[in-house]
C-alpha cells in the first residue's frame, strides 16, 4: 500500500508500517486519457484538446520543420 513499508525481522516475523501519512489520491490528466477506452466520446474529445494545446509548443521545439520523408531510405539518408 503506498506510504507503508514492509518490515522483514531477522526470525522472518514482519510488519507493515505506515511511514507517510496517506495524501488524496489525485490522477493525472495524461494517465486517464492514456488508459481510457478510445471508443469514449469524452475522452476522444480530451485527446483532441490535449493535442491541440501542446501543439504550439511542439511546432515551437522542432522549429515548424515538418519535412515528411517520402520513404524510410530517404530518412536514413538524410542522417
Amino acid at each position: 500500500m503506498p506510504g507503508n513499508a514492509l518490515i522483514v525481522h531477522e526470525d522472518g516475523s514482519f510488519e507493515i508500517e505506515g511511514v507517510v501519512e496517506p495524501k488524496e489520491r489525485k490522477a493525472c490528466s495524461f494517465e486517464r486519457i492514456y488508459f481510457s477506452r478510445g471508443s469514449d466520446e469524452k475522452i476522444y474529445k480530451e485527446r483532441k484538446a490535449l493535442g491541440f494545446n501542446l501543439s504550439e509548443q511542439v511546432l515551437n521545439a522542432i522549429d515548424f520543420d515538418l519535412k515528411i520523408p517520402s520513404s524510410p531510405i530517404s530518412l536514413i539518408q538524410q542522417k
